[in-house]
């Protein structure tokens, strides 16, 4: 699960005039949208020349555009407890998935609820839903609505049909809202016109493709009678049986570093994420060129609205705090982790994995890049440039001092049901 999963879009407005508020009202209404797995280089106001993204240009041409902000985890789980609590991910404690949160946190639809504000979240995937870890962090919301099944995820048309029609009751407000949509996530099966706005070949027409030699994840192969598959097709499965050992989530790597589909590691592919501010007459329009965190969400969000963030979130407002702190991002179960301080880009790995055979690493292995001269991180610079390898490794010590928690060393899940583990499979979220 991503990213996201992640990738955060702010949006925090009045109501529509078809919507009054009440006299006197004065507090904003606050929306916060987040889409799943959605590369910030892949929206045409962040650069893209191919993607045509003319709603989310005019918000980022009207509001706040955060030109480099990095999720603290590469999943999407841990990702929005981040945005929620304004916590990393070593303190909250979820550094997966299918973790359980074993602290208490104050996130954000709490703070929002006792300012009198009325608190909703429609969400398009179940594993973010009520009955996942952060059903545990979001118990203040009035309304929580997500899929029944993990297999079958809400398109974005459902999710806002459901919005729209609680907003139509809830938006004379003030309210907090969270969307989140999850249409851009693999198996990449956009609905007409979109199936064909960038490309209309045969997807199944060997001229057409590039993807021969590419090592797929296993989710994206049957394994399901694989006894049979073997005796028939013994030399494809021969082939095949090589990469069922790897062990992923899901992501929006799209063959850099040898990973196809999926977004396993902390390369900026996984991590640089869109990040919109759009408040008219409270936010003027304007580009951040500097790194940002989504960890500074929720501060941001609460200070807009006038809301005084509780102390335990660790992060910045980005209109009022211009610091920049080093950013630190982290993989999961700990496996790496990633400093990230203006142009140098430091990875550790902790713990050894082999993902494919291009991207795998042995237990303190450091990576090193130059973003501003290698922004497709290709070439490792640690050994040509050891004093900033040391410098942002003793960073990365330090940061590590302040933020023990068990998260990393958290003892497994209870074990997952059978019919939750095959509802699992079909998303690709277990092997």
């Amino acid at each position: 699960m991503s990213r996201r999963p992640l990738v955060a879009l702010l949006l925090v407005a009045a109501c529509r005039p078809s919507c009054t508020p009440r006299a006197g009202e004065t507090r904003p209404n606050v929306v916060l949208v987040t889409i799943d797995t959605l590369r910030a280089d892949h929206l045409a106001c962040y650069g893209s020349r191919t993607v045509r993204t003319p709603e989310l240009d005019r918000l980022a041409s009207e509001g706040a555009r955060f030109e480099r902000c990095y999720a603290q985890s590469h999943l999407t789980v841990p990702s929005h407890l981040t945005i929620f609590t304004s916590l990393p991910p070593a303190e909250h404690g979820v550094l997966d998935n299918g973790w359980k949160l074993r602290r208490r946190v104050e996130a954000l639809p709490a703070v929002f609820a006792r300012a009198g504000y009325r608190t909703a979240a429609f969400v398009s995937a179940k594993h973010v839903g009520p009955e996942g870890t952060l059903g545990a962090a979001l118990g203040h919301l009035d309304v929580y609505e997500a899929p029944h099944r993990i297999d079958i995820p809400f398109r974005a048309e459902e999710t806002n049909r459901r919005f729209l029609r609680w907003v139509r009751g809830a938006c004379r407000g003030p309210f907090f809202a969270w969307i989140h949509y999850w249409d851009p996530h693999m198996p990449y099966t956009p609905p007409r016109p979109f199936d064909r706005a960038y490309y209309r070949d045969d997807p199944y027409d060997p001229r057409q493709t590039s993807m021969r030699g590419v090592t797929l994840n296993w989710f994206f192969y049957a394994v399901s009678g694989a006894r049979r598959r073997l005796a028939e097709r013994a030399t494809e499965m021969r082939a095949l049986k090589h990469q069922l050992g790897v062990t992923a989530d899901h992501g929006e790597s799209l063959g850099e570093h040898g990973i196809f589909f999926d977004h396993f590691g902390l390369h900026e592919p996984n991590l640089r994420v869109p990040l919109i501010v759009w408040a008219p007459g409270r936010v003027a329009p304007r580009t951040y060129p500097n790194p940002v965190r989504s960890l500074d969400i929720a501060p941001t969000v609460l200070r807009l609205a006038g809301l005084e963030p509780p102390r335990t979130m660790e992060g910045r407002d980005l209109f009022t705090d211009g610091t920049t702190p080093p950013i630190v991002s982290e993989a999961a179960r700990g496996v790496q982790i990633m400093m990230l301080s203006d142009r140098w880009k430091l990875i550790q790995s902790r713990q050894s994995f082999f993902y494919n055979e291009a991207f795998e690493r042995r237990t303190g292995t450091a990576e090193l890049y130059d973003l501003a001269a290698d922004p497709e991180e290709a070439e490792n610079v640690a050994a040509s440039h050891p004093e900033v390898t040391a410098n942002l490794g003793s960073g990365l010590d330090a940061w590590m001092a302040n933020h023990r928690t068990d998260g990393a060393v958290a003892e497994p899940p209870a074990p997952i049901p059978p019919e939750r583990l095959q509802q699992l499979r079909a998303l690709g979220y277990v092997e």
